[in-house]
C-alpha cells in the first residue's frame, strides 16, 4: 500500500487562490468600525422562498442527469453492453457534477463496480467523505452553522441519487411505450441467449428496414430509422427469436424510438435498482481540530438535519451519517490496532521532520522559498500541499488573545500575520506570533496526513478503511479530484469548483441570463470589504433558520450589484429566479 499523498487530494486553498486573494488586501482598512451592510429578512418568509428554490434547482439537476444519462446510454456503439450498471454510471459520472477527466478505461471501470454491487446486493450505495464543520474564521464566514451552500450540497446529493431512479424510470417508461405500439407478445417475441447461440438476424432486420420505408411519415424520418436499423445489425447480438412477426414489428418501433436492441433486451425484465448516497461527516476524523467544540460540531449537524426535512429530502436516497458511529464501528475492526500503530508511526516522523526544519522554515522568506524548506520535511509530499489548508481552517485561538494584549482589532492581526505568513517580521511579538501559527499549521498538518492515511484503505499497509469498516459494501464517491486509478467517483458537491461551502460563505449575484440568479461559495472577509450585504434572518426562532436568528449569522452573502434592496425584492429574488451554480 502506497502512502504518498496526492496533492490534488487537499490543495483547495492553493487551487482557490486564498493565499493570492489575500495579497490584495490591505490589513490596514479592517477595524471593528468597518461599516457592515446588511439585509433583514423574516426567517419563516426566508425559509419558505429558499426552500422552494433550492427544491426547483434540485428537479432540474434530476431531469438534465437523467435525460443525458438516457441519451448517452443509447448511443450506438458507447458501451459493450446496455443494462442497469451502465445508466447509473451515465448518472454519476455525468460531466456537470463530475471532479476530474475519465477515460473510456476508468468509465468501463466504475460500470463494473456498480453491476458487482448490484449482482451481489440488489442495491447501490455510495460513500463520501464532506461536510464536517466550519470553524470560526474572520476569512470565511461570520458563523459556524451551514448557510445556504451546505443546502446546496445536500440537494445536489440527494438529486444525483434521484436522478439514478429517474432515468431507470424514463427507460422503463420507453420500455413500456414500445411494447403497446408492437402489441402482444413484444416481450417474449425474442431474448440475449449464449454466445454463438443466436439465430441469424439478417432477414428480420431486411423486413424490418422495408417496413419502416413503407410507413407514412417524412422521407427523412424514414431514412434516419432505417440507419438505426443497420446500425443495430451490424452490432452482433446473439438473440433467439421466437416470433418473427412480432420481432419484425419491434425492430421497427426500435428504430423510431432510438432505443437499440440490446438495451430493450436487456432492460425489458429489469426491476428498479435503488440507488442511494450516504453522507459520512468527517467531523472527529483528523485530530487536528480536536479543539473545536463538540457543541458547534453538534449545531452544526443539527441545521443539517432540519434543512434535509425541510426540504423534504428522502433518505431512501440520501442519508446523513454522523462520524461517531463511524468510529465505534471501525474500533471492532481487526486492522484497527495496525492503523492506530501507522498512525503514531507517521505523526512521529513528521513532527521530528518539522522541529528540525523550523529554524530554516522560520527564516525562508517568501512562498516559494517556504514551500521549498516544506518539501524537505516529508518525501512523500505530504505536508506540503496540506499547510494552506491547514493554516486558513484552524481557529488559531492565540491571535484574539494577543490582540486583547496588544488592544488591536483582532480580525486586522489575523490578515496581517496571514497576508504576511510566508514573510519575516520585523516586528517582535508580530513575528513570535507569526512562527507560533506556523508551527501549529505544519504541526496539523503533520496530525491532519497521518489521520487520513491510517483510515484509508490504499494509504496505510494493513488496509485498515475507516468508512469501509462501516459500510463495507459502498463504492467510494469522494468531494477530491483524485487519481483515476483509485477507482473513486469524484464529483462536484459545491457550486465552486475549488471551494465547498464549509470553507466559506454562500455568496448571491445576478446571472448572465434574465431570471436566474447565481450562487457561489466566497470568502466573507473580501466580498464584505467589497461591499458585499449580510442576508440575516430575523423574527421568532424556529424553522431551519432558527439559530441563525438566536446568533445573527448570515444565511447568504449579496454581492453589492444585486438588484435587491428590500426584504420583499430578495423574496422576489428567490420566487421569481432559478438558482444556478458558478462552477
Amino acid at each position: 500500500m502506497s502512502s504518498h499523498t496526492n496533492a490534488l487530494e487537499y490543495n483547495t486553498e492553493s487551487i482557490g487562490g486564498t493565499y493570492s486573494r489575500i495579497q490584495l488586501l490591505n490589513p490596514n482598512v479592517i477595524s471593528a468600525s468597518n461599516k457592515v451592510f446588511y439585509l433583514s429578512v423574516d426567517a419563516t418568509d426566508i425559509e419558505c422562498a429558499v426552500v422552494k428554490t433550492l427544491r426547483r434547482f434540485e428537479n432540474d439537476l434530476v431531469a438534465k442527469l437523467s435525460e443525458k444519462a438516457v441519451n448517452r446510454l443509447l448511443m450506438p456503439g458507447r458501451w459493450p453492453r446496455m443494462g442497469v450498471a451502465e445508466l447509473i454510471c451515465e448518472v454519476v459520472t455525468d460531466l456537470s457534477i463530475r471532479k476530474g477527466s475519465l477515460s473510456e478505461i476508468g468509465r468501463l471501470d466504475r460500470s463494473c463496480q456498480i453491476a458487482n454491487k448490484i449482482e451481489q446486493h440488489g442495491e447501490v450505495e455510495f460513500a463520501i467523505l464532506l461536510l464536517p464543520f466550519r470553524t470560526a474564521s474572520p476569512l470565511k464566514n461570520r458563523g459556524t452553522l451551514p448557510d445556504i451552500g451546505e443546502f446546496f450540497t445536500l440537494v445536489s446529493l440527494h438529486a444525483i441519487s434521484r436522478a439514478c431512479r429517474e432515468a431507470q424510470l424514463w427507460i422503463h417508461n420507453l420500455i413500456v411505450k414500445i411494447r403497446e405500439l408492437v402489441g402482444e407478445h413484444a416481450y417474449e417475441c425474442a431474448e440475449h441467449v449464449a454466445i454463438g447461440e443466436g439465430d441469424d438476424l439478417s432477414h428480420y432486420f431486411s423486413q424490418a428496414i422495408q417496413q419502416c420505408a413503407e410507413v407514412g411519415c417524412t422521407p427523412k424520418v424514414s431514412a434516419a430509422a432505417r440507419k438505426r436499423l443497420r446500425q443495430m445489425e451490424a452490432i452482433r447480438s446473439d438473440v433467439r427469436v421466437y416470433n418473427g412477426d412480432t420481432f419484425v414489428r419491434l425492430l421497427k418501433e426500435l428504430a423510431f424510438s432510438s432505443v437499440p436492441l440490446d438495451a430493450w433486451l436487456t432492460f425489458k425484465n429489469l426491476p428498479l435498482i435503488p440507488v442511494r448516497i450516504l453522507a459520512c461527516q468527517d467531523a472527529g476524523r483528523y485530530p487536528c481540530f480536536a479543539s473545536v467544540s463538540p457543541d458547534q460540531i453538534a449545531e452544526y449537524l443539527s441545521v443539517l438535519l432540519e434543512a434535509m426535512s425541510a426540504l423534504g429530502l428522502d433518505e431512501d436516497f440520501l442519508c446523513l451519517i454522523n462520524y461517531s458511529d463511524i468510529k465505534v464501528k471501525s474500533e471492532q475492526s481487526k486492522n484497527k490496532n495496525g492503523s492506530d500503530i501507522y498512525f503514531y508511526d507517521r505523526v512521529n516522523t513528521l513532527e521530528k521532520s518539522i522541529n528540525s526544519a523550523l529554524q530554516d522554515i522560520w527564516v525562508a522568506n517568501g512562498r516559494d522559498q517556504f514551500q521549498d524548506e516544506l518539501k524537505r520535511i516529508d518525501p512523500t509530499g505530504a505536508v506540503a500541499p496540506l499547510f494552506e489548508p491547514l493554516l486558513f481552517s484552524l481557529e488559531h485561538p492565540d491571535i484574539p488573545m494577543i490582540a486583547r494584549q496588544s488592544n488591536i482589532d483582532p480580525d486586522r492581526l489575523y490578515f496581517e500575520i496571514m497576508k504576511n505568513i510566508y514573510r519575516p517580521s520585523v516586528n517582535e511579538s508580530h513575528e513570535q506570533l507569526r512562527r507560533l501559527i506556523v508551527r501549529n499549521s505544519l504541526l496539523g498538518s503533520a496530525l491532519y496526513c497521518a489521520a487520513y492515511e491510517a483510515n484509508t484503505g490504499s494509504k496505510n499497509p494493513d488496509g485498515f478503511d475507516d468508512v469501509a469498516a462501516m459500510f463495507p459494501n459502498a463504492l467510494r464517491m469522494s468531494i477530491h479530484q483524485k487519481d483515476e486509478a483509485i477507482g473513486h467517483f469524484s464529483i462536484h458537491v459545491s457550486p465552486t469548483a475549488n471551494r465547498t461551502p464549509w470553507h466559506g460563505s454562500a455568496y448571491l449575484t445576478a446571472a448572465c441570463r434574465s431570471g436566474v440568479v447565481q450562487i457561489s461559495i466566497e470568502l466573507a472577509g473580501l466580498v464584505e470589504l467589497a461591499g458585499a450585504r449580510r442576508v440575516i434572518p430575523k423574527g421568532h426562532a424556529r424553522g431551519i433558520f432558527a439559530r441563525h436568528v438566536n446568533i445573527g449569522q448570515p444565511i447568504a452573502f449579496l454581492a453589492p450589484t444585486l438588484a435587491v434592496s428590500s426584504s420583499e425584492d430578495l423574496l422576489d429574488l428567490f420566487s421569481n429566479n432559478c438558482l444556478t451554480a458558478n462552477g
